[in-house]
Protein backbone atom coordinates (compact mmCIF):
# COMPACT_ATOMS: atom_id res chain seq x y z
CA UNK A 1 0.00 0.00 0.00
CA UNK A 2 2.89 2.11 0.36
CA UNK A 3 4.66 1.78 -2.51
CA UNK A 4 1.85 2.32 -4.26
CA UNK A 5 1.48 5.88 -2.98
CA UNK A 6 4.60 6.82 -4.73
CA UNK A 7 6.78 7.25 -1.85
CA UNK A 8 10.51 6.44 -2.06
CA UNK A 9 11.67 3.01 -2.18
CA UNK A 10 13.43 3.25 1.24
CA UNK A 11 10.52 4.15 2.82
CA UNK A 12 8.85 1.39 1.21
CA UNK A 13 11.56 -0.82 3.25
CA UNK A 14 11.11 0.50 6.11
CA UNK A 15 7.69 0.78 6.53
CA UNK A 16 7.35 -2.97 5.69
CA UNK A 17 10.07 -3.58 8.49
CA UNK A 18 8.59 -1.22 10.84
CA UNK A 19 4.79 -3.38 10.36
CA UNK A 20 7.15 -6.93 10.78
CA UNK A 21 8.80 -5.86 13.76
CA UNK A 22 5.47 -4.71 15.47
CA UNK A 23 3.85 -7.91 14.48
CA UNK A 24 7.36 -10.02 16.04
CA UNK A 25 7.09 -8.08 19.25
CA UNK A 26 3.51 -8.88 19.70
CA UNK A 27 3.86 -12.58 19.22
CA UNK A 28 6.32 -12.36 21.55
CA UNK A 29 5.03 -10.38 24.51
CA UNK A 30 2.04 -12.95 23.69
CA UNK A 31 4.39 -15.83 24.35
CA UNK A 32 5.77 -14.47 27.52
CA UNK A 33 2.99 -12.73 28.89
CA UNK A 34 0.98 -16.53 28.50
CA UNK A 35 3.74 -19.25 29.16
CA UNK A 36 1.37 -22.18 28.80
CA UNK A 37 0.16 -21.53 24.86
CA UNK A 38 2.68 -23.57 22.90
CA UNK A 39 4.07 -21.13 20.76
CA UNK A 40 3.04 -22.63 17.17
CA UNK A 41 -0.72 -21.81 18.60
CA UNK A 42 -0.19 -18.38 19.10
CA UNK A 43 1.96 -18.09 15.97
CA UNK A 44 -0.98 -19.54 14.07
CA UNK A 45 -3.44 -17.47 15.85
CA UNK A 46 -1.49 -13.70 15.56
CA UNK A 47 -1.04 -15.39 11.56
CA UNK A 48 -4.92 -15.24 11.53
CA UNK A 49 -5.29 -12.41 13.84
CA UNK A 50 -2.57 -9.87 11.23
CA UNK A 51 -4.24 -11.84 8.14
CA UNK A 52 -8.02 -10.26 8.92
CA UNK A 53 -6.39 -6.84 9.87
CA UNK A 54 -5.14 -6.91 5.70
CA UNK A 55 -8.46 -7.99 4.61
CA UNK A 56 -10.00 -5.10 6.35
CA UNK A 57 -7.30 -2.62 5.31
CA UNK A 58 -6.87 -3.62 1.90
CA UNK A 59 -11.17 -4.09 1.13
CA UNK A 60 -12.37 -7.21 0.00
CA UNK A 61 -10.21 -8.31 -2.95
CA UNK A 62 -7.67 -8.56 -0.19
CA UNK A 63 -4.43 -7.99 -2.77
CA UNK A 64 -2.69 -5.15 -3.80
CA UNK A 65 -0.89 -4.55 -7.31
CA UNK A 66 2.38 -2.97 -7.11
CA UNK A 67 2.63 0.44 -9.37
CA UNK A 68 5.78 1.80 -8.31
CA UNK A 69 8.47 -1.47 -8.68
CA UNK A 70 11.19 1.17 -9.71
CA UNK A 71 13.33 0.19 -6.48
CA UNK A 72 12.78 -3.44 -6.56
CA UNK A 73 14.16 -3.27 -10.29
CA UNK A 74 17.54 -1.79 -8.62
CA UNK A 75 17.36 -4.61 -6.52
CA UNK A 76 17.99 -6.80 -9.07
CA UNK A 77 20.97 -5.70 -10.51
CA UNK A 78 24.50 -7.31 -10.22
CA UNK A 79 28.06 -6.88 -10.35
CA UNK A 80 29.38 -9.35 -12.80
CA UNK A 81 27.62 -12.69 -12.05
CA UNK A 82 26.76 -11.60 -8.37
CA UNK A 83 23.05 -10.11 -7.50
CA UNK A 84 23.45 -7.42 -5.27
CA UNK A 85 21.19 -8.73 -2.88
CA UNK A 86 23.90 -11.68 -2.12
CA UNK A 87 26.38 -8.51 -0.39
CA UNK A 88 23.44 -7.33 1.56
CA UNK A 89 22.83 -10.66 3.37
CA UNK A 90 26.66 -11.00 3.59
CA UNK A 91 27.07 -7.58 5.17
CA UNK A 92 24.10 -8.35 7.74
CA UNK A 93 25.34 -12.07 8.83
CA UNK A 94 28.61 -9.95 9.67
CA UNK A 95 27.21 -7.70 11.38
CA UNK A 96 24.67 -10.17 13.53
CA UNK A 97 27.58 -12.40 14.07
CA UNK A 98 29.54 -10.02 15.77
CA UNK A 99 26.23 -8.37 18.02
CA UNK A 100 25.34 -11.96 18.64
CA UNK A 101 28.76 -12.84 19.73
CA UNK A 102 30.54 -10.12 21.17
CA UNK A 103 27.90 -8.29 23.45
CA UNK A 104 25.69 -8.97 26.26
CA UNK A 105 22.78 -8.43 24.42
CA UNK A 106 23.61 -11.02 21.94
CA UNK A 107 24.70 -13.31 24.59
CA UNK A 108 21.31 -13.00 26.14
CA UNK A 109 19.89 -13.54 23.04
CA UNK A 110 20.89 -16.73 22.52
CA UNK A 111 20.14 -18.02 26.39
CA UNK A 112 16.87 -16.68 25.50
CA UNK A 113 16.78 -14.62 29.13
CA UNK A 114 16.67 -11.27 30.70
CA UNK A 115 19.48 -8.58 30.42
CA UNK A 116 20.83 -8.59 33.83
Amino acid sequence: MVCNKELPFILVILTALLVSTICGIINGIILTKFTELPPMIVTLGTQIIFRGIAEISLGSGGSISLTNTEGFRVLSGKIGIVPYIFFVVIIFAVVFALVLGRTTLGRSIYAIGPIE
